[in-house]
């Protein structure tokens, strides 16, 4: 509960055009009110590589979640992802938002529109706190119409979305009576 990832991955070993994307993830430290850490609330890990097959990617991608123990929100319209993490026995990193059906976030104009404001509004609170300039150099750029060059800052965006899901707090055990020497609580009372 202490990090969260977002992803904008590739699918596709080999492409027919110039469109090449590079797979993309961001991890960051949530906001913690009771440390006063330089990365408290910022990106503390990028990853910005076109690996040579989608597997290696999802590889680095899961090796990542494991080491900051954190769930990674995927583009739901890319499955091979989510079958990668599934079939390796990684599924409890995959994250599913209350609002879909399944693992991950479409990619779509009303994704597009939540991630810029997200992203906005993070950049108007704590951009003192952004860390790595290729997440400043394309927010900069950022064209929520045409999001295939902007790995990067789509990963930051489920980052964000990513942040925004509260932190499930584990279901509270039944009482049970507690005893002293033998005798129950009620007895000593």
């Amino acid at each position: 509960s202490r990090f969260v990832m977002g992803a904008d991955t590739f699918s596709h070993d080999v492409v027919k055009d110039n469109r090449r994307s590079d797979g993309a993830a961001v991890v960051k430290m949530r906001l913690d009110p009771h440390t006063n850490s330089p990365y408290n609330n910022s990106f503390v890990c990028l990853y910005k590589y076109r690996a040579e097959a989608a597997s290696i990617q999802y590889e680095d991608m899961l090796k990542t979640a494991v080491y900051f123990g954190c769930q990674i929100l995927f583009e739901s319209n890319k499955n091979n992802w989510r079958d990668y993490f599934i079939s390796r026995g990684y599924e409890a990193f995959l994250m599913k938002l209350p609002a879909y059906p399944d693992y991950g976030m479409p990619a779509n104009k009303q994704t597009h529109a939540l991630l810029v404001e997200v992203t906005q509004e993070y950049i108007y609170e704590y951009c003192d706190r952004v860390w790595f300039k290729d997440c400043i150099t394309e927010w900069l750029e950022f064209d929520p119409n045409e999001t295939t060059p902007f790995d990067v800052a789509m990963a930051a965006g489920y980052t964000l979305i990513a942040d925004m899901k509260h932190v499930l707090k584990r279901p509270t055990s039944q009482l049970k009576e507690l005893s002293y020497y033998g005798f129950s609580k009620s007895k000593i009372a």
